[in-house]
């Protein structure tokens, strides 16, 4: 009896030590598999969150492109522009009558330019005169303007004016109501006689 009491000892010890592990390894299996879905939450949310930020990077690479793009057909020219101001200068005699020392212009295509009359002209004023007339001739400024001109004279005595004058670059000027009219009538009188 006594070797039956120590087997049943041993037996019911081993099948303790056998539900025992059986627990702990159900209880781990329990505890992994809330880890992992732990993880899996996390893993999801930090893809979530990668998206979102790629999703804003893409956003804010189509905002960039869309303002270059924006900037590039609002954008001035301002080389061309300063070709353009060079070629309405008045000459005389193959000669500039004034002199540009400075230009500065701004977004919305207002330029200030300070000139000064070349040395040699019997009547300076006449020169300023003909470069606001050019400038209101020409069919890429408008509202152009003179404030205020300053007088002084050169070594050799001549008479020399420095002035600011602003005006307004236009792509091209829109003809008025009057030269639309006329346009149209040589047009159909044109037309007409043909």
């Amino acid at each position: 009896m006594k070797r039956l009491s120590a087997l049943l000892l041993v037996g019911i010890f081993v099948a303790l030590i056998t539900a025992i592990y059986v627990g702990f390894v159900f209880w781990q299996k329990a505890n992994g598999e809330a880890d992992q879905k732990k993880l899996e939450k996390v893993l999801s949310d930090l893809n979530q969150e990668v998206l979102e930020f790629e999703n804003k990077q893409v956003v804010q690479a189509v905002n960039a492109k869309q303002i270059v793009d924006a900037l590039k057909v609002d954008m001035l020219k301002w080389s061309t522009i300063i070709k353009r101001i060079r070629a309405t200068l008045p000459k005389a005699d193959n000669k500039l009558l004034v002199e540009a020392l400075s230009y500065s212009g701004s977004l919305d295509g207002g330029i200030s330019m300070n000139f000064k009359t070349a040395s040699g002209s019997e009547n300076p004023y006449f020169d300023v005169a003909s470069l606001i007339k050019s400038f209101d001739d020409s069919n890429y400024f408008t509202e152009s303007f003179v404030p205020s001109i300053s007088s002084g004279t050169d070594e050799e005595g001549w008479e020399i004016l420095s002035f600011l004058m602003t005006t307004k670059y236009v792509e091209a000027k829109k003809k008025s109501e009057g030269d639309l009219e006329k346009a149209v009538g040589e047009i159909l009188n044109e037309s007409l006689n043909n």
